[in-house]
């Protein structure tokens, strides 16, 4: 539809992923086998942060877009 993809912003700003089963294994972890008074944090790590510019760009080859990406 000649739509073109428009990320706004900078793209500079870095983000971390988790896959929901991933983040369901750990709710489920911890309620069956933490018994720590300490809080977790239930968070991958800053070393796996990724850009918003590398997400769309992602986005962008996995999808085959052709369009005006900007």
């Amino acid at each position: 539809n000649r739509t073109p993809f428009v990320v706004s912003g900078t793209g500079k700003p870095l983000r971390q992923f988790i896959y929901s089963r991933d983040l369901a294994k750990l709710f489920v972890w911890q309620l069956r086998e933490y018994n720590d008074v300490e809080p977790v944090i239930l968070s991958v790590g800053e070393d796996e942060e990724v850009s918003i510019k590398e997400v769309a760009d992602a986005i962008v080859k996995a999808v085959g877009f052709e369009g005006q990406y900007e």
